[in-house]
């Protein structure tokens, strides 16, 4: 079962606060067991991952709020959440894509932009390695990205012609290959552009929970 445009669970401001402030969390620890003022929440590790996005959105008033609870309001507002139940899989993107009637893309207000998201089965092979090399040989000029702890590929690329960006955000388990396929114009990078690490950290598997 897939289901689209589920607003998040706290489970996501979790796995999001891992992946941007974990080591802000254990510096501001040691600082407090000392007796030192907590930093700041606009000078934590992470939040500047999601300022460009807060400002971008009208979330109402954040003041007082500490980095988790910004991180949840942001994940609340302006995203959504696609899940595919059968393939173990979920992820968030912008609330402003609306799926079509086919189901098969999300597409923005001004029609410009679209998201694809596809779970393909995987046969245990280390695909996204052999992807990101053979990207690197043949497209010298895409932003090629790819960890192997966290098995996450993320391909970026602008086509001079059509003036469009694509990026390929990556999750790779044993039995999946988890694929979402962002593109939008060239000019809209303010608009889309920040999202996109956003949606890669919050790319999440049950089987990789679970393994």
């Amino acid at each position: 079962m897939i289901r689209k445009g589920m607003k998040r669970t706290a489970a996501w401001t979790t796995a999001l606060m891992m992946a941007f402030s974990a080591q802000a969390g254990f510096a501001q620890e040691a600082e407090t067991q000392q007796g030192a003022q907590p930093t700041p929440v606009t000078e934590e590790a992470g939040y500047s991952e999601i300022e460009s996005l807060l400002e971008m959105n009208e979330l109402g008033d954040l003041s007082g709020m500490n980095l988790e609870e910004i991180t949840d309001a942001f994940a609340n507002g302006a995203m959504k959440e696609y899940l595919n139940e059968k393939a173990g899989f979920s992820m968030l993107y912008p609330s402003v894509l609306e799926w079509d009637e086919s189901g098969l893309f999300a597409v923005s207000p001004d029609g410009k932009a679209t998201l694809q998201i596809e779970s393909i089965p995987n046969g245990g092979e280390k695909n996204l390695a052999i992807i990101s090399e053979m990207t690197k040989k043949s497209e010298p000029d895409c932003l090629t990205e790819y960890n192997q702890k966290s098995s996450q590929l993320k391909l970026k690329r602008t086509d001079r012609e059509t003036k469009l960006t694509s990026v390929d955000l990556y999750l790779e388990t044993d039995t999946w290959i988890h694929h979402a396929y962002l593109v939008f114009p060239e000019d809209q990078e303010e608009t889309y552009g920040p999202y996109v690490d956003y949606m890669l950290n919050s790319m999440t598997s049950s089987e990789s929970e679970q393994g």
